[in-house]
């Protein structure tokens, strides 16, 4: 719709920077009413402290009064200490460098293994991995895991294939997770092999889906294979 003619134009919302710049004024402004009170209120005490019968006060005598109040009033802005708009404002790092205490990154131990961890540092952990009873609950869950998986030659052989998604789908996710336990470090030959296992029992999980039974047998056949040879591995 088109502007009508002789209507002023709406005024622009004032920006972020000028309402800091009115806050800054207004504070300003704030901190000099007391200043001028305190001058008022020491003209008042001298013209009370003037002899009650005189009249007239000369000119040099209300200068020095003027003086004596414009002191008084610096005094007192001087000792009113530094304005809010100049007070000490939030201080950041960047990417956890720097001495930012405004920052979330201060919140993180001094010796923590990265500036992004909010844990601890794992040497003076209690918890230690690798403990007996650990390493005990881990191979109970893979047995239990050992033996359901067990069953896929036969699902295959009867084209069961929802059982067989069925039993991958429940085990897949702690049987990782005890065996890459158990496998120690990422870059071991133990874990490569863990690995291995997993990526042949994906592919029995392809097979299955397919319905292509007997790629979904080879490939079980190559996941127990693995499985042995990582069971050497770690002396399981």
């Amino acid at each position: 719709m088109a502007q009508e003619q002789g209507r002023p134009l709406p005024a622009h919302p004032p920006s972020h920077r000028s309402l800091i710049h009115l806050d800054a004024m207004a504070a300003r402004r704030g901190a000099l009413v007391p200043v001028c009170l305190a001058a008022l209120c020491l003209c008042v005490l001298l013209h009370q402290l003037l002899p009650q019968g005189q009249a007239f006060v000369p000119p040099q005598r209300l200068r020095n009064e003027a003086a004596a109040g414009m002191a008084a009033a610096l005094l007192a802005a001087a000792a009113a200490g530094p304005l809010p708009a100049e007070a000490v404002t939030a201080k950041f790092s960047f990417f956890g460098f720097g001495d930012g205490y405004s920052d979330p990154y201060q919140a993180n131990d001094a010796d923590a293994i990265s500036p992004y961890s909010q844990f601890s540092n794992p040497k003076d952990s209690i918890y230690k991995k690798g403990t007996d009873d650990i390493v005990a609950r881990k191979k109970k869950q893979l047995d239990d895991s050992f033996k359901r998986i067990d069953r896929i030659p036969g699902l295959l052989r009867a084209k069961a294939g929802e059982e067989v998604k069925s039993i991958l789908t429940l085990q897949l996710y702690t049987m990782r997770a005890n065996m890459e336990y158990l496998s120690g470090e990422v870059d071991s030959a133990e874990f490569g092999k863990a690995r291995d296992f997993f990526q042949e029992v994906a592919d029995v999980g392809v097979g299955n889906r397919q319905k292509n039974w007997d790629f979904a047998q080879e490939s079980y056949d190559k996941a127990i294979q693995a499985l042995g040879e990582w069971k050497t591995m770690v002396r399981y």
